[in-house]
């Protein structure tokens, strides 16, 4: 798991990660006003999702765990969401990328949880 350490208080801006396998993703996040929030876009290979609102969460590329071969967790420890433009440069909220393995570790608690 690796924390995406260069997001800003810009309202927008854009992060490229390279991946273990040298391929790279492109991360563009906005902050919106008038919703108190981070939005985000997510570009990898052939893939792309829109408009996404950063939550906190394990992984919020759950739902693409099958076409992504990483995951996003969103940290807030006080566990709201980023809600702040500056959430991310004094340390409220953290984005970590996580690999494969990862993903398959908390997808494996996610499922054994739920099943309690």
């Amino acid at each position: 798991m690796k924390q995406l350490t260069q997001i800003s208080a810009d309202s927008k801006q854009t992060v490229k990660f390279i991946l273990d396998d040298n391929t790279q993703f492109t991360l563009y996040m906005e902050y919106h006003d008038n919703t108190s929030g981070w939005y985000f876009d997510l570009t990898y290979n052939n893939f792309s999702i829109t408009e996404q609102r950063m939550t906190n969460h394990p992984n919020i590329l759950r739902q693409y765990q099958n076409i992504v071969p990483f995951g996003l967790f969103i940290s807030v420890p006080d566990g709201t969401e980023p809600l702040y433009i500056d959430d991310f440069s004094t340390g409220r909220a953290a984005v970590y990328v996580l690999t494969a393995a990862e993903v398959a570790t908390i997808e494996a608690t996610l499922v054994s949880t739920s099943n309690k």
